[in-house]
């Protein structure tokens, strides 16, 4: 229908439609500069890797292709990450794949370089991110049947955040004690 409209509303000089195959017959000028190409669109950035990881990780059915494809978009977000805030939140992200995938102990390595990566860290940020890969460290241990290591880093939680105030580490001292 537009292209219809198109060619019923573009007219030429002589009032004939542009489509018909009778248009004006003025001189045709060939041009040897080719049309200019088109930018290429711009890679995508960290922010949409872990949203479209999110957003897989949050539908509906528990399918391995889901995790399969949340698997994907973790690791391009963690290559994309520019910060070690980033590399944390896609490094735990990817460690959320891989335990839904069952690949459990690649989810225990994955959340123990989190943890290590923030030993010496001073602001609560990066505290947060350690103690949520400490105590899914834990709960990875726990799923493996390995409920003595488990116990241990869920005390080692309690014992470097459970006087915090902060909410973001309240919440991992919070499941480490249930």
């Amino acid at each position: 229908h537009l292209a219809q409209w198109l060619r019923d509303h573009e007219k030429g000089a002589d009032g004939r439609t542009i489509g018909d195959l009778a248009a004006s017959a003025g001189p045709k000028l060939a041009s040897s500069v080719p049309p200019p190409a088109r930018p290429e669109a711009p890679p995508p950035v960290f922010r949409f890797w872990i949203e479209e990881t999110t957003r897989l990780l949050a539908a509906d059915t528990a399918e391995t292709a889901r995790y399969s494809d949340a698997l994907f978009c973790a690791r391009k977000a963690l290559a994309s990450g520019a910060s070690d805030l980033e590399w944390a939140e896609a490094k735990f992200i990817l460690g959320i794949c891989q335990f839904n995938l069952k690949l459990s102990a690649d989810a225990l390595t994955t959340f123990s370089e989190i943890a290590t990566e923030f030993t010496s860290a001073s602001d609560t940020d990066r505290h947060a991110w350690q103690a949520m890969g400490l105590f899914f460290k834990g709960f990875t241990l726990d799923q493996l049947g390995r409920r003595e290591d488990a116990l241990a880093v869920y005390n080692d939680v309690i014992t470097r955040f459970g006087s915090a105030s902060e909410f973001a580490l309240r919440q991992p001292v919070v499941n480490a004690l249930v």
